[in-house]
């Protein structure tokens, strides 16, 4: 390992650091940041059980939405996980919440879900990628697209979108296939060119939460 120092004063070799609240380790992994949003998840499930007395559904779920999920989605495009055990261990958060529910506790994930009026914690996590994507192909951010992604069309063309498709990077590090330019980019291909192709942000999510995004799930939600 290199020494570095400044002004003669050795810096300290720094396994991990946190930024915005997100924590990344020496190899650009993101466990560590998982495992810390899932215990305070679970803690704060513990709360309101031990708090409550209700069981209700619509305040069970109100408090979830509110209080809980947010902990297990801040900045997800930094730091969703690609490795399956990490995307399960993430879901368990919600998966373990609506099985305390009275009622529930035997019915299969899916449909206390659908009884909820929830969805996979992976889905949503895949629909703010594919929003963000949007945006950045759409000039609606302050990212060049050009700059972030290789286009099969060309970019001159992208101010209308044109259901522009997105060629993947090869001979990349673990770690960057990873990342949120790359992750996506197969989901974002299989996307109707209807709905790539929106006209604008809007019309975007309104096709966008129609279609099934439960297919391009990694993780177990049976």
């Amino acid at each position: 390992m290199p020494v570095y120092s400044i002004d003669n004063c050795q810096l300290l070799v720094c396994d991990s650091v946190k930024d915005l609240g997100i924590l990344v380790d020496s190899k650009l992994k993101f466990s560590a940041h998982i495992d810390s949003i899932v215990a305070r998840a679970k803690q704060r499930c513990g709360l309101f059980f031990r708090g409550f007395a209700s069981r209700n559904f619509f305040l069970a779920t109100k408090v979830f939405t509110t209080y809980i999920r947010p902990i297990v989605e801040y900045n997800s495009y930094i730091w969703s996980p690609t490795a399956k055990y990490l995307i399960n261990k993430i879901e368990n958060v919600q998966r373990t919440f609506t099985k305390r529910l009275l009622s529930l506790q035997n019915v299969p994930y899916l449909e206390r879900l659908a009884i909820l009026k929830l969805e996979p914690l992976e889905t949503r996590r895949i629909r703010a990628d594919l929003i963000m994507y949007y945006k950045i192909i759409n000039n609606l951010t302050c990212i060049n697209p050009s700059s972030v992604f290789n286009f099969h069309v060309d970019t001159r063309s992208l101010r209308n979108n044109n259901g522009a498709r997105l060629v993947k990077p090869i001979n990349m590090i673990n770690s960057l296939m990873q990342s949120f330019f790359v992750r996506s980019i197969d989901n974002w291909n299989s996307l109707p060119t209807d709905i790539t192709a929106a006209s604008s942000l809007f019309t975007f999510k309104r096709l966008l939460s129609s279609h099934d995004l439960n297919r391009l799930l990694k993780g177990d939600i049976a």
